[in-house]
């Protein structure tokens, strides 16, 4: 399966069988590049198991409605004077999504939507989210009524077109697709058979997720 992940649409690859030998993309280590490719993964690492609490949780994930996000943290010289700075995620000066809706995407006959929703649902409040986040701050994530599409997959898309396409349906109302606030993800999981190009890289092969951003007709950014 393929997710396409904005920055965050999400998208990514994934399914039954082994997993793709893929390079990395050079793109993770170019910082003057926004957008950021998913770097593959050899068989090796592909077969080690995640831990148990990185896969759907069985409580889903809810938010008190005086919930704030954490205080990001300066792993800076200034702020450490006295040990080597640790390393951080460069900031290009884009609004940080401190308190994340989730909204989970899936196309027809995808035996996987089940645990796919229930996933995006669980994961925002897990200890492995709460680690990658917190310092950057970045709080609890929670998840909105996932949509079920009636509609088949493209068998070939690119980013553009797939930024196009959901400004489309939520600039149409449709009733399924929240208008964005915030800190809205869309989570966007495209099947075995769609081909996603991307920056003149494919899916699956180059890279097996991405994240990326949009506008709506009236300006609304939306990821």
């Amino acid at each position: 399966m393929c997710i396409a992940a904005a920055a965050a649409i999400p998208f990514a690859c994934g399914g039954s069988g082994a997993s793709p030998s893929v390079p990395r993309d050079a793109s993770d280590d170019n910082l003057s590049t926004p957008r950021h490719f998913e770097a593959g993964y050899d068989e090796e690492a592909a077969a080690i198991d995640a831990p148990d609490e990185y896969v759907a949780q069985a409580a889903h994930c809810t938010r008190d409605g005086d919930a704030g996000a954490p205080e990001p943290f300066d792993a800076g010289a200034d702020a450490l004077p006295d040990v080597i700075a640790l390393p951080q995620v460069v900031d290009f000066g884009g609004a940080t999504m401190a308190t994340p809706t989730l909204v989970s995407v899936t196309f027809p006959g995808d035996t996987l939507a089940d645990p796919l929703d229930d996933f995006v649902a669980s994961v925002g409040c897990t200890s492995y989210w709460r680690t990658v986040g917190a310092d950057y701050g970045v709080g609890d994530a929670v998840a909105s009524t996932p949509v079920r599409l009636s509609e088949a997959a493209p068998a070939n898309t690119d980013d553009t077109a797939i930024r196009a396409w959901l400004a489309g349906k939520i600039d149409a109302g449709d009733p399924q697709f929240p208008r964005p606030v915030a800190d809205t993800i869309y989570v966007l999981w495209y099947p075995d058979g769609t081909v996603i190009t991307a920056q003149g890289q494919t899916s699956c092969q180059a890279f097996l997720g991405y994240h990326q951003g949009g506008q709506l007709t009236d300006g609304t950014p939306f990821s």
